[in-house]
Parts: C-alpha cells; structure tokens; sequence
C-alpha cells in the first residue's frame, strides 16, 4: 500500500489504508483456507480408519446443536462489536502478530491489545468463558467469512 499512497487524497489515505489492510487479511485468509482444503483432499486413505466404538447419534445430534448455539452467539456477539474490532480479530485469527496488526493498521500495539482485549470481555460477558483449550477471538475469527471482515 505504502509505495501507491503518494497517489491518494490526503484527505482519502486512512480509508485506503485501512481497504487494503483488510483485502490483503481477506487474501491471507482465503488462501489459507484454501491450502487446508486442498490438505484435506489429499488425506490418504491408510490413514482414515473406522471408529467403531465413537460416538451414538444422539451425542452427535447434541454436539451439532451445541455447535449451532456457539456459532449463533459468536455471530450475535460479532455483529455488535465495531467494525474496527471485527478487522481486529480476523487479522489476530488469521497469524498476524500485534505489531504486524499495528504496523498494518497504523496504530500502536497497545492500541491493538486493548481492542482485543475489550473485544474478549464482550464475548465473555454474552457467552461466558470460552471453551477449554480456545479463546472467543480464535473461534471468532474462525467463524467470521470474508464478507464480514
């Protein structure tokens, strides 16, 4: 972005910086995805193997239902929060450390620490404390599609 901004208005230069920040997380994200997929299509079959002892379909049925819920109130939870923090979360989600998420948006690093930091209290606080093992900005991100960020 940095060797094209001579060319935008003064006036213009956050919004263009801020557009490309969130296309290049986009892309990031996209293909990202796109190399687990291709990952998952290529799984040779040696390795899947037949769980005959897993789980009933009543526990699967309940487990989906359990999903839908978080998934719901993650979406519930994200559509509040300003677009700002959404951004935020989806380029911690996606790897970029709070110096390139800084460095990216133009702020400074305990800028971006608070926005995720308020950010996890607000999920908290709607949905209680994250599963164990995650946090409400990794399932967040996860859930989030391009469109949204």
């Amino acid at each position: 972005a940095w060797p094209h901004i001579g060319a935008v208005r003064p006036e213009a230069r956050w919004v263009y910086v801020r557009t490309t920040a969130r296309r290049r997380a986009i892309n990031h994200h996209r293909d990202e995805t796109a190399q687990r997929r291709d990952t998952a299509r290529t799984t040779p079959l040696d390795d899947l193997h037949d769980d005959r002892h897993g789980p009933t379909p009543e526990d699967l049925a309940i487990a989906r239902e359990a999903l839908a819920d978080v998934r719901t109130g993650v979406r519930t939870v994200m559509a509040e929060l300003p677009e700002e923090s959404r951004l935020y979360i989806v380029l911690r989600h996606r790897g970029f450390s709070y110096q390139q998420i800084a460095d990216t948006l133009g702020v400074r690093i305990p800028a971006v620490q608070s926005r995720l930091y308020r950010a996890t209290k607000r999920f908290e606080e709607k949905l209680g404390p994250a599963p164990k093992g995650l946090t409400w900005i990794e399932i967040a991100g996860e859930l989030t599609n391009d469109h949204e960020a």
